[in-house]
This record gives C-alpha cells, structure tokens and sequence, in this order.
C-alpha cells in the first residue's frame, strides 16, 4: 500500500465542496468578471465576490485573493511596456500601510463600521470624479488611493476601485499594467498579513487554485476587447463600476451590521 505524506493526503477534504449547481453558476461570474478586469483594470472582486460570499464564503478574503494573483500577474505582463514606475513606490507605500490596517482592524475590531465608510468615500470620490476636470495621479493621490485599496482589499477582496479612480485619466494600457503590478506586489503583502492572523495558508491556497482555470479564461477573453475600448469609454467604465463597487461594500456591510445587530 502506498502512503501519501501529509498534508497531501488531506488535498480532496480541502477542495471546494460546493454543489455543481452552485459551483458552475460560481465560475460563470468569476469568467465575466476576469474579462472585466483584463479590459480595464479591475473588476473581479465587484462581479464574483457577491455570489461567492453567497454560496462559498469561505473563498472570501484569502482565497479569491490567491486566485486574482494570477489575472493581475498576467494584465501587468501583457502590457508590461506600458507600466508607469514612478507611480508604484507611492501607490505601494498606501496599499502596504492600508493592508496593515485592515489587517489590524479584521483582528480587533468589528469590520462592518470601517468597511461601511470606505464604500461610502469610494461612491463619492466616483460622484465627484465624474464632475472635476482631468488630473493626474500626484504623489498624495497615489498614497491615499493606495491605503483605502490596502484596507478594502485586505478585508474584502474589492481593492479596485480606489486606484482606478486615482487613475481614470490615463491611457488604457498604463492604467492596466500599472494597477497589475501594484495589485500583484500588494497581494502578496495581503495574504502574508492574512497568513499571521490565521486567515491564510495551505487550504485556502487550494480553495483560491479551484478557480484559477476560469479567471485565466476570462483573462483570455478579455484580449481581443483592448483595442475596442478607448480612453474616454474606459474612464466611464471605470467611474461606473468604481462606483457601483462602493455601493455594494457599503449595503452589504450595512446589511451585515444591522443583522447582527438585530438577530
């Protein structure tokens, strides 16, 4: 008789039991929702991550976070000439302090009050996005960006939104890459924060693995739309769904509050 060394031996236990009927329906949105973020930089987290904390929810933060490493590795190296490297140092600087914070925060206090107002900037940074005049992404802009991407994205997964406001005026490709190399270098700093807290190690990384076939699909789809989308379409893209992100974190936060505040 052969005997599997552990922890292999327990891989099938740590894969996602989840019924087909879920699981399919699961993908689906993880498909769509790759091909959004091939196509402008972000889009996963909004999409999948409210059907998942649905019918998986254990594949929220640390898992799903694991599985998007592999579409921003990917976008930023598609389009890696374009990255702008002056950006990153100060895009970093926030996203690092911002996921020590929400990493602090999903271990000391109660998450829905701080999540509720980070959904709650992200809809009016969007609101007031809409109305001002073109600017580019200053130092300030980047590092404050970076810390609400940091916070959100430790927690929820939807670390998106900020830095795409921060950078709506851009070109397609540098907006792409940039943010593929920021959210790349930042997930890795999430889930190390993840993993000292508990929140992240062997079984989550197989939870994340399962659905990594579908997000490189959605990555592949996402291609032949790049020369569709020009810089002006790509902005109210990028506006509308930085602010339907916003809203989303804030109901469901809310939502969560009020449950537990009533149940």
């Amino acid at each position: 008789m052969i005997t599997i060394p552990m922890p292999f031996s327990t891989l099938p236990a740590m894969l996602p039991d989840i019924p087909w009927g879920q699981l399919l329906p699961a993908w689906g949105a993880v498909i769509i929702g790759a091909m959004i973020q091939g196509t402008i930089g972000f889009g996963l987290a909004l999409v999948a991550a409210p059907l998942l904390l649905l019918i998986a929810p254990d594949m929220i933060p640390g898992p799903m976070m694991f599985a998007t490493f592999a579409l921003t590795f990917l976008t930023w190296w598609r389009e890696r000439w374009a990255v702008h490297w002056k950006d990153i140092p100060w895009a970093l600087t926030g996203r690092i302090t911002g996921t020590l914070l929400g990493t602090v925060a999903m271990a000391t206090i109660p998450s829905e009050l701080l999540i509720s107002t980070m959904g709650l900037l992200i809809v009016l940074a969007s609101i007031m996005s809409a109305k001002l005049p073109p600017f580019q992404p200053s130092n300030r802009i980047a590092i404050f960006a970076g810390i609400l991407s940091g916070v959100i994205g430790t927690m929820t997964t939807a670390g998106g939104p900020p830095l795409v406001l921060a950078f709506q005026h851009v070109s397609g490709p540098r907006l792409r890459a940039t943010l593929g190399a920021i959210f790349s270098i930042g997930i890795i700093f999430s889930l190390a924060s993840l993993s000292l807290i508990d929140r992240f190690g062997l079984k989550e990384a197989l939870l994340g693995s399962s659905f990594i076939p579908p997000i490189l699909l959605g990555y592949l789809l996402s291609g032949p739309l790049l020369p569709i989308i020009n810089k002006k379409l790509l902005r109210r893209f990028a506006i509308i769904l930085a602010g339907s992100s916003g809203l989303l974190i804030l109901v469901s936060s809310l939502s969560t509050w009020l449950e537990m505040r009533f149940s």
